[in-house]
């Protein structure tokens, strides 16, 4: 059945979903990848370079569906620069004659076998290595052999893969699930397994994982893409910190996804940037809570990118279109829950980054506030969702509760009881909050607030076992409970902002320090006051 569900994905994806998958296989078979194409000018023809286990250069061309003989004559200038050209690579000398592969899902009909043929001969009198074919039945063999035993047998893991799997790729990822999916075969259970057992195990998910995004990167579906890799990359560190895994049987696979996430990421920000509203359809609801909300992941995932990019090259950058649009859009961001504040947290540290402290601060001061009145413990509703409830699980139940409303009363109603449980009087995001104004000297404000402050529990699940972490559900995770002390005095609350350390972080995020704004966005429940400073510090430049 697996076999059946890979050749339909492969048949059916085009270059730009077999970009990675493809990588992933060079890598298992003793390649190292040196560059992916980002399909901008300049790449002569060559989507993939890689190193094999001599060391030998190869460039590839990935092509998707059959080469016919009409198909071969317009891609042959491709393939032309494809060799002749020389990899301009550092590292790579440009005097070594490249080994070269035209890549294709599909197969080899008709005349363009003896294309390739007389290609190769013209081309080897003049001393150039031969073009070398891989098509699709040779590429179905490979990604079959490479999954081996890591795949999901139970039948109730498959289902699942396959529900994910056949998903119209039009809503956002279902991030509970494909978390559960990605633990169905990642051996977390285990006390030891073999390191090349793991190298195999991660890459594996790494093919699963495209073959289940398939259907939202064509849609378009940017961020439901960037969870899946995200959620991904998460896993791979946490199995590389519990197994202790030496950087060469896991950096070339979280590399892999980060350029996904990247790709994606930069998409996004191009579309976005291309356009001039933001409304969507022309239905009633799209300016009230569903544009906000839209408009709140659309500024944190951009904000989230802008840092992202910082944090890698340990450099402040700036781009003022993105700028100009976060300080335009940012008062339409829209608190539905604790899961919305890394979003906010993102857009603010970006702003302030870019010389905007007060508009920064601003959004801090407001997310405090808000979530005083959400949950103050006295009221009748039962306040903020905590930030284990999503944006789709908290606007479909508003949703439902409207359909009893008249159109008038539509833009007054409150969320209403979104469960049993009760959010009065507890927050997981306050004592971050005021460890961030804290930090920046907001003394007034918070002197002001404080005794309403007082009347909120701080809440904070830190898992016992650090790796755990990068799971969505940490089972040594203990819940804590205080309460800020009333009085407070100043002197305290400010150095202990200023001295937190990151003593439950795992010390692979604190590594790939790059990632945390979007890890932020995934588990919005792992955003603690060790988190977010910990951010704070990797983008002091």
């Amino acid at each position: 059945m697996i076999e059946r569900v890979i050749e339909n994905w492969l048949t059916n994806t085009n270059e730009l979903g077999l970009q990675i998958p493809f990588c992933q296989l060079l890598s298992h078979k003793g390649y190292r990848v040196k560059f992916i194409s980002r399909h901008g000018p300049g790449e002569q023809g060559k989507d993939i370079i890689a190193l094999d286990k001599r060391n030998k250069p190869w460039a590839f061309q990935l092509k998707s569906g059959n080469i016919s003989v009409q198909s071969w004559r317009k891609i042959r200038p491709q393939l032309e620069e494809l060799i002749e050209i020389p990899i301009h690579f550092p590292g790579i000398s440009k005097r070594t004659k490249h080994q070269t592969a035209l890549v294709t899902n599909g197969q080899l009909i008709g005349d363009a076998v003896r294309g390739i043929d007389d290609f190769n001969l013209s081309y080897g009198k003049r001393g150039f290595p031969t073009l070398e074919a891989w098509v699709g039945t040779q590429l179905l063999t490979d990604f079959v052999e490479l999954h081996g035993q890591f795949l999901p047998l139970e039948p109730k893991d498959f289902q699942r893969f396959l529900e994910l799997f056949l998903a119209d790729g039009t809503d956002l990822l279902p991030k509970i699930k494909f978390s559960k999916f990605l633990l169905s075969f990642m051996p977390f259970g285990k006390r030891k397994v073999a390191k090349n057992n793991l190298k195999r195990n991660i890459a594996s998910a790494v093919l699963l994982t495209s073959y289940i995004l398939e259907s939202y990167r064509k849609k378009d579906n940017y961020i439901a893409v960037v969870e899946g890799w995200g959620l991904l990359a998460s896993h791979v560190l946490a199995l590389a910190e519990k197994f202790e895994l030496e950087e060469k049987y896991w950096a070339g696979s979280y590399e892999l996804v980060m350029h996904g996430i990247e790709k994606q990421l930069e998409n996004f920000k191009d579309e976005i940037l291309d356009r001039d509203h933001f409304v969507e359809g022309d239905g009633l609801f799209d300016g009230w809570i569903f544009y906000r909300s839209r408009m709140t992941i659309t500024l944190g995932h951009l904000a989230a990118f802008e840092l992202y990019k910082m944090l890698k090259i340990k450099k402040k950058i700036s781009d003022a279109n993105v700028l100009r649009i976060l300080r335009e859009r940012f008062k339409e961001m829209y608190l539905w829950g604790e899961s919305a504040v890394p979003m906010y947290l993102l857009v603010s540290l970006y702003l302030e980054l870019n010389g905007n402290q007060s508009e920064a601060e601003t959004i801090l001061s407001l997310l405090v506030q808000a979530i005083i009145n959400e949950n103050y413990p006295y009221k009748e509703e039962e306040g903020m969702p905590n930030p284990y409830y999503d944006v789709e699980t908290i606007l479909d139940y508003k949703v439902d509760i409207l359909k009893s409303y008249t159109i008038e009363a539509r833009k007054l109603i409150d969320i209403g009881n979104l469960t049993d449980e009760s959010f009065l009087g507890s927050s997981y995001s306050l004592e971050t909050l005021i460890e961030m104004l804290a930090r920046r000297m907001r003394r007034q404000l918070l002197n002001r607030l404080w005794r309403d402050i007082t009347y909120i529990q701080f809440n904070e699940l830190v898992p016992k076992l650090k790796w755990e972490n990068y799971l969505w559900e940490a089972k040594s995770g203990k819940l804590t409970t205080r309460k800020a002390s009333k009085p407070e005095s100043w002197a305290s609350l400010f150095e202990r902002a200023k001295n937190r350390t990151p003593k439950s972080v795992p010390a692979y995020l604190e590594k790939k320090a790059e990632f945390l704004p979007l890890f932020l966005l995934i588990y919005p429940h792992r955003l603690r006051p060790d988190t977010v400073k910990l951010l704070e510090d990797a983008l002091t430049f």
